[in-house]
């Protein structure tokens, strides 16, 4: 994440001490800019969390109260800029080495692997790379672009799908995976315009999670969550928005991991922190109250 967000977050906070007041747990210290979040299938109750650039290879599965279980490291993978992490098919992960904050990558790669264990004790090996591309990107950089970077990857009937982060608007694409292995150019399915004030990061998708029924897409940005029902045609999923609920910024600061827990959302934060929306389909502003 790039230093000036930082700062500005940091701006926004105010006072230190008022985030806790709305947090629902805090992660351990290992876990110092969680960036991606996703539920096991296999063993409820359990999360699978990783921190964002420069960290080693790793996976953290976490309670939901921020508690660590495990710690496991990824052989074969590397964290250039991890950015999101998705539960494919029963007893796989996938995790997204996409972030592209200077739009300059040619090694963008998402890593699938087996499951591992929470309550086990060996590593986990990527067994799966896919080299993926934007077949519309014409310069690394792309002087007439500055989109593609992305932090928002879901599973969905059968396939990954990745949610683009931008720097000449306020809008995301959403790409679908046409394969999931070799080299991979995405298939462009549409785009949202996800507003917010360009001054506080208006516009910027870092999350996504698909809840376990299939009907709910939550799309997690700085500035607020938006829940998206299922579409007709299994392909548009930014096409049905259902409810958005807007943040205190200074309070959720830089809110990058979300996943379905039961019918509520959690959130992380690059500081740590986990928040908990019980309602994401009826409250319209988290906190409700400020600190």
């Amino acid at each position: 994440m790039d230093c000036a967000l930082r700062l500005l977050m940091m701006g926004l906070a105010g006072c230190a001490h008022a985030a806790p007041a709305a947090a629902t747990g805090q992660l351990d210290a290992r876990i110092d800019e969680s960036s991606g979040l996703v539920e096991s299938r296999a063993w409820p109750g359990v999360f699978w969390t990783h921190n964002d650039s420069g960290d080693a290879p790793r996976i953290f599965a976490v309670r939901s109260n921020g508690a660590l279980v495990r710690e496991v490291a990824v052989e074969g993978a590397k964290n250039v800029d991890w950015e999101d992490i998705a539960v494919g098919e029963p007893g796989r992960l996938w995790i997204a080495d996409t972030g592209n904050n200077g739009n300059d990558r040619r090694d963008l790669t998402v890593y699938g692997l087996p499951e591992p264990d929470p309550a086990g004790t060996g590593g986990g090996r990527a067994d799966a790379l896919i080299h993926v591309s934007y077949p519309e990107q014409r310069g690394f950089p792309d002087p007439a672009s500055r989109n593609y970077d992305a932090e928002s990857l879901f599973w969905a009937d059968g396939t990954l799908w990745l949610l683009t982060k931008h720097r000449s608007d306020l809008k995301t694409v959403l790409y679908r995976f046409p394969a999931l292995s070799g080299d991979v150019a995405l298939e462009r399915v549409q785009d949202f315009d996800l507003g917010g004030d360009p001054n506080h990061y208006g516009g910027s998708a870092t999350g996504a999670d698909l809840d376990p029924t299939g009907r709910y897409l939550a799309l997690l940005s700085y500035h607020a969550l938006f829940v998206f029902e299922r579409p007709a045609d299994g392909k548009s999923w930014l096409g049905q928005l259902v409810h958005r609920v807007d943040f205190n910024q200074g309070v959720m600061r830089q809110c990058e991991g979300v996943a379905w827990d039961g019918g509520g959302v959690l959130i992380t934060n690059e500081e740590g922190r986990m928040f908990r929306i019980a309602d994401p389909l009826h409250v319209a502003r988290f906190p409700e109250r400020t600190p």
